[in-house]
C-alpha cells in the first residue's frame, strides 16, 4: 500500500512539473510575441527601408510583413512592401498590397508614389491595356504634371508613341514656371528614338527653364550647341506636336 501511494506521489509530482514546464514555455512564447508586438510600425518601416537599401531583402520582408499583419490600415508600410514585392518579382503580389495602400491613404499624402509603384506592377505584369487606362485615367482625374508624366513614361513603354508624346506636352502645360523635368523627360525619349531634332529642343527648352543645371548643359554641348541665351526657347516652341511629326 505504501509503495502504491508512493508511486501515486511520484506520479503527481512529476504530471505538476510537466504542467508547470509548459507554463513556462506559454509564458515565454507570449513574452516573445508581446516584444514583437511592441515594436512600433514606424520602426519596422525603417528596418524594412534599411533592409532594401543594403540589399537584405530577407531582413526587409520580415520586418514589412509584420508591419502589414499588425497594423493592416498603416499605408505607408504597404507601400513598402509592395515596393519590396516588385524587387523580389512578385508584381502581382506588390499590386494587391499597393491598391490595398492607395484604397485607404489620404487623399494626397503619398499617393503619386502609389501610382508610380501600381503602374510598375501592371508593366512587369505585361498588362498593357490595363496599364493604359489606369496611367491615362489617373492623370485625368489628378490633371497634374507629374501624372502625366507616369502615362507619357508608360505609355512609351507599352507602345504608344503618339499617346506618349500628347502626354509628355500635356506634362510640360501643367508643370510648374520653374519645373524643367517634363522637358527633360522628353529629352531622354527622343534620345532613345534617335531624334535628334526633338531632343535639341527639349533641352533648350529645359535650360530656358534652368540654366543652372550642369547635365543639361553638358548634354547640348556634346549635341553641339553652346549654352547660353542665344539658345532660349520660348515654350510654344518647344511642345511636341504628334499630328505633325513624320520621324521617329
Amino acid at each position: 500500500m505504501d509503495n502504491i501511494l508512493t508511486c501515486s506521489g511520484v506520479a503527481v509530482m512529476n504530471s505538476r512539473r510537466s504542467i508547470g514546464s509548459t507554463v513556462c514555455v506559454m509564458l515565454a512564447l507570449a513574452a516573445l510575441l508581446l516584444a514583437g508586438c511592441g515594436v512600433k510600425n514606424s520602426i519596422r518601416r525603417q528596418r524594412g527601408i534599411e533592409g532594401m537599401q543594403s540589399g537584405n531583402l530577407e531582413y526587409a520582408d520580415e520586418n514589412l510583413t509584420l508591419a502589414v499583419h499588425n497594423h493592416g490600415g498603416d499605408w505607408k508600410a504597404l507601400l513598402l512592401l509592395g515596393k519590396l514585392r516588385l524587387m523580389q518579382q512578385r508584381p502581382l503580389d506588390a499590386q494587391l498590397l499597393l491598391e490595398r495602400a492607395l484604397e485607404i491613404r489620404p487623399k494626397y499624402e503619398g499617393s503619386s508614389e502609389i501610382l508610380d509603384n501600381l503602374a510598375e506592377a501592371l508593366y512587369q505584369q505585361q498588362e498593357y491595356a490595363k496599364l493604359t487606362t489606369f496611367v491615362n485615367n489617373w492623370a485625368t482625374q489628378r490633371g497634374g504634371s507629374d501624372d502625366y508624366l507616369r502615362a507619357a513614361k508608360y505609355l512609351a513603354l507599352s507602345g504608344d508613341a503618339d499617346g506618349a508624346e500628347i502626354a509628355y506636352a500635356k506634362a510640360a502645360r501643367f508643370a510648374a514656371a520653374d519645373d524643367d523635368k517634363p522637358y527633360l523627360a522628353m529629352a531622354e525619349y527622343y534620345r532613345g528614338l534617335g531624334d535628334k531634332k526633338s531632343e535639341i529642343l527639349s533641352l533648350r527648352r529645359a535650360y530656358t527653364i534652368n540654366p543652372q543645371r550642369e547635365t543639361t548643359a553638358a548634354r547640348l554641348r556634346e549635341l553641339g550647341l553652346v549654352p547660353g541665351p542665344t539658345i532660349y526657347l520660348p515654350a510654344e516652341f518647344a511642345l511636341p506636336m504628334p499630328t505633325l511629326r513624320t520621324t521617329k
